[in-house]
């Protein structure tokens, strides 16, 4: 099979300045808007095995505060690695009036990694629940920016094991068909609402405070059986569309590994 070309009009770092980041346990980096290449440099191990890492898929990140009347849509504020853009969370509510989040992607995930900027203040527990093909079901998740009772009080990932009953479906087929076969009075979503994607919803036990934004929020890679790149100065070279990807995913077993994050691409 001939290699992909991939035209590239920019290259950026993801990681920090001065040699890249020291990735010591998980951490992931969104994909600018435009990305078509990723370039994955690893070096200066200190008693790591190797350096792993997996291209995470693209996130749909949809917030109704109405029961699906009107949506906000935060994909791209999520993913795009820009400061000045956030999901905003500020009140969210409880699923009984209305309130939740949405999540989907083309293929199951085992998690999100959430970046917090403005913490929850309010004492709440976050439930997220899969699709299942008829109703949606608990993941069990364990929810690791939860701080003394506050979920969304800080940085962390809400994980769960990928369920084998996980189905994939148009967002607004499923919300439609729950309440009348077709009669709900749930708008359609944004675009991503129309396509058959694997969904998470997430619902709060009580209102969040008036003022928490997240920075970003990623998908975890469905499998940890990661690609690896060990010592000896190792690059890989992906082709990579926007909207395919969303996140670079890299972890080690051990130690630490100096890595450098380099995309490529038309960017706006």
């Amino acid at each position: 099979m001939p290699a992909r070309q991939v035209r590239v009009q920019e290259l950026r770092s993801l990681t920090a300045a001065n040699g890249g980041t020291a990735v010591t346990a998980l951490v992931t980096f969104g994909l600018l808007p435009g990305t078509q290449y990723v370039k994955i440099h690893s070096r200066a191990f200190s008693t790591a095995v190797g350096l792993q890492y997996a291209l995470n898929p693209y996130l749909a990140v949809l917030k109704t505060t109405d029961a699906g009347a009107t949506w906000t849509d935060y994909s791209s504020a999520a993913q795009d690695e820009d400061a000045a853009t956030h999901v905003d969370l500020s009140g969210l509510s409880t699923l009984a009036n209305g309130d939740a989040v949405y999540i989907g992607a083309a293929t199951a995930f085992r998690g999100l990694d959430v970046d917090v900027d403005g913490p929850n203040g309010n004492s709440s527990v976050l439930t997220a629940s899969y699709w299942n093909g008829s109703a949606w079901v608990d993941t069990s998740d364990t929810d690791g920016t939860i701080s003394s009772g506050k979920t969304m009080g800080q940085d962390g990932t809400i994980a769960w094991t990928v369920p084998s009953a996980w189905s994939a479906g148009s967002l607004n087929n499923i919300l439609q068909n729950l309440d009348g076969g077709g009669s709900s009075t749930a708008a359609a979503a944004p675009q991503y609402g129309y396509q058959d994607l694997f969904w998470v919803r997430l619902e709060v036990g009580a209102a969040l405070d008036s003022a928490v934004t997240l920075d970003s929020i990623h998908a975890l890679a469905g499998s940890t059986a990661y690609a690896e790149l060990t010592a000896g100065d190792d690059v890989v070279e992906l082709a990579a569309n926007y909207g395919e990807f969303g996140a670079v995913e890299l972890t080690v077993t051990t130690g630490t590994v100096n890595t450098v994050v380099t995309v490529g691409g038309k960017f706006v």
